[in-house]
């Protein structure tokens, strides 16, 4: 994300679908709706490389224009962060692993 100039804690990951490369949807703080793939290291599991990045047309009201306002409002994009992070802490945590290769 960082090198194609958006702050990836202001991105909302819509989609993810395994294969050989990672599909992704992001809604970006623009609003716009990406498809991209990232090249995935077969050690660490870790995005290391872009190899397709696509804009996407939405409508009105689509789930990525709701993402969208969620990240043009404060308010909304604080609260959706506390709902996140809560939904993490309360079903995820316990299982949640360093990935292989990653610590520093």
């Amino acid at each position: 994300m960082t090198e194609r100039g958006f702050d990836p804690s202001y991105t909302i990951r819509a989609t993810c679908d395994q294969g050989d490369d990672v599909n992704a949807i992001f809604i970006l703080p623009d609003g716009h709706a990406v498809s991209c793939d990232f090249r995935e290291d077969s050690t660490t599991r870790q995005a290391v490389g872009v190899t397709r990045w696509e804009t996407l047309a939405h409508t009105v009201e689509d789930e990525y224009s709701l993402a969208a306002e969620i990240l043009r409002d404060l308010h909304l994009r604080d609260a959706f962060d506390r709902a996140v992070s809560a939904y993490f802490d309360f079903h995820l945590r316990q299982d949640d692993r360093q990935l292989p290769g990653a610590g520093v």
